[in-house]
């Protein structure tokens, strides 16, 4: 089911992309990314969304001067009707000190087939690179409509060029739930990556879960494609 308010947001979030590659795109191209992540098990902060199976996660995002705009889906399976996960979300990124802190400060809207508009939350993202290897970060998310913040540290490892580890671990105030996860990821290329990571939390383990992903920028869908990417 698709509702009024879903689409009046798809309405404000394409107005904000078509302002940001307006005439202002004239003088530097717009940036395209667009992937799809096939997972074993869809786990949000520390809860199954599929009921322990596997998950289809596609995702497109145009990113214009460090704003960006963009859509996220995946399978669900919550034993009711819904069978599907629609984000559209919306933000800024920047980096500072020299490119060692990396800021993200966006809007995601949830909805699903079904059920329609589910919430959104505000969320402020940052990674900070201690050294050329390791680097730590935070996030902080609030969701106005039930007046909750969600909040989680990681800590992550390059090992190489191709390998790297990480650990994560956040708190939501609704429930007053914990959770973590830990694992490492290996990059085939540039477009082709795989994650093996254990997930737990305070309501109960969803345990090791294995992820394939495969993310292209502008220019990598260029050479799949064949096709200038960006302005027509």
């Amino acid at each position: 089911m698709v509702t009024d308010r879903f689409l009046r947001f798809c309405a404000v979030a394409l107005s904000a992309a078509l302002a940001l590659v307006g005439p202002a795109a004239r003088a530097d191209p717009v940036e395209y990314y667009a992937g799809v992540t096939f997972t074993s098990n869809f786990v949000s902060d520390g809860m199954t969304e599929t009921r322990d199976g596997a998950a289809v996660q596609p995702y497109l995002e145009a990113k214009f001067n460090g704003f960006y705009a963009g859509i996220w889906g995946s399978t669900v399976d919550f034993a009711t009707a819904d069978r599907a996960e629609v984000d559209l979300y919306l933000g800024y990124r920047t980096a500072v000190l020299d490119g060692r802190l990396g800021l993200d400060l966006g809007y995601a809207r949830y909805f699903f087939d079904d059920s329609g508009d589910c919430c959104g939350e505000l969320s402020l993202s940052a990674l900070y690179a201690v050294t050329d290897r390791f680097g730590i970060g935070g996030y902080v998310a609030y969701d106005p409509e039930v007046e909750a913040f969600n909040r989680r540290a990681t800590l992550a490892y390059k090992v190489n060029d191709r390998l790297a580890v990480s650990a994560r671990w956040g708190k939501i105030d609704a429930g007053g739930r914990t959770y973590w996860d830990a694992g490492g990821s290996y990059a085939f290329n540039d477009i082709a990556s795989l994650d093996l990571r254990y997930y737990g939390a305070s309501a109960g383990d969803p345990g090791l879960v294995l992820s394939l992903s495969f993310a292209t920028t502008q220019g990598t869908l260029r050479r799949l494609f064949g096709t200038a990417g960006g302005r027509r």
